[in-house]
């Protein structure tokens, strides 16, 4: 009987899986969202992350979910984060949107600001440092106001 389960649940990994978007995910393995900070000093994508993303979607996973892209380059959650805040790294977004290409992976970019969630000094270069969110009452983490 557990046998059969274990086949069941193993069976049920392979099965396609359709969202409510449209998108029908050939398998129900996935790459969660995560925070590489693999790109530039910049905010462009790295051919390392390109590579990285790249083996994932060879590796048989249904889906590809990225990790933060930010949309402020003035309020990073971590260095070295994605920016898309204009056209200036077009090219290097559009090797990183192709890397499912030839596979049955799906791959969906993650939007981020992160608010008030924005560590001091985390943003591109040359670039003023002005927090901003929802409420004007700093984060405490661990007793400390790191995040303000």
């Amino acid at each position: 009987m557990n046998e059969n389960r274990t086949t069941l649940r193993r069976n049920a990994l392979s099965e396609p899986l359709a969202l409510r978007s449209g998108i029908t995910l050939p398998n129900r393995l996935a790459k969660a969202a995560t925070s590489e900070h693999l790109a530039d000093r910049r905010g462009a994508p790295t051919n390392q992350l390109i590579t990285a993303y790249r083996a994932l979607a060879l590796s048989g996973a249904g889906l590809l979910i990225s990790g933060n892209v930010m949309v402020d380059g003035a309020a990073l959650e971590a260095p070295r984060n994605v920016v898309i805040e204009d056209e200036q790294h077009r090219e290097q977004l559009r090797e990183w949107a192709a890397v499912t290409e030839g596979t049955d992976a799906k791959f969906i970019l993650q939007l981020s600001h992160p608010g008030r969630q924005t560590m001091r000094g985390n943003r591109l270069p040359g670039r003023r440092h002005d927090v901003v969110g929802p409420s004007e009452v700093p984060l405490a983490v661990g007793g400390n106001r790191l995040f303000q």
